[in-house]
């Protein structure tokens, strides 16, 4: 992924970075139908070099290896924690990537902490080559007072998650902290979590 956002840089810019590919995956789901696992139950992923490796996801729904691979540094101390730790005002001594797995080590919600802010319509043109599968589509979007909630489904989210997220939804949570008194500002979007629970709010 090129780091456009990580650096400030216009988000629009970014490569694809959630798959490496169109379509729906073929590869193997992380919980197989039949099972019954607590889907909205997050659990801290694995350490580097353990866990499920591969896969054409690179961002939320990846296998850990997948997103470790592609989103470096990873911080050899604190698990589910990569990219760079910011030092400016905008999310400082914060990383770049903060994410939790399901138990069987795929990503099932990812915070992008960014360098500097962005717009949230630079945001939102970023989600499908960032973070989040390219097939996904925007089937919502909703304003609170602290956020903006912004809804998606994706054919191969719900391959690869399987039972865990059988009809491949997810939402993006766009926030904005720093000098907003904690409201959101649609100009100064300084965080996007990506989460396959869709059940909650701001």
């Amino acid at each position: 992924m090129k780091r456009a956002l990580a650096s400030g840089l216009a988000i629009v810019v970014l490569t694809a970075c959630g798959s490496t590919g169109t379509g729906a995956s073929t590869e193997t789901p992380a919980a197989a139908a039949g099972t019954t696992p607590n889907a909205l139950s997050l659990v801290n992923c694995p350490p580097t070099g353990q866990g499920p490796t591969g896969g054409s996801l690179t961002g939320l729904g990846a296998s850990i290896g997948a997103f470790a691979d592609t989103h470096q540094p990873v911080d050899r101390q604190y698990n589910g924690e990569f990219g760079q730790v910011w030092s400016g005002q905008v999310n400082k001594d914060l990383h770049e990537f903060s994410t939790r797995c399901t138990q069987s080590g795929y990503v099932g919600s990812v915070t992008h902490n960014l360098g500097s802010p962005a717009t949230a319509d630079q945001a939102k043109a970023s989600i499908t080559h960032d973070l989040a599968p390219s097939d996904a589509k925007q089937t919502d979007d909703k304003v609170f007072g602290p956020c903006e909630l912004v809804f998606y489904k994706s054919a191969t989210l719900a391959t690869v998650l399987g039972m865990n997220d059988p009809d491949g939804t997810f939402v993006v949570e766009l926030g904005s902290t720093t000098n907003n008194g904690g409201g959101y500002n649609a100009s100064d979007v300084e965080s996007l979590l990506y989460d396959y629970d869709v059940s909650g709010g701001c």
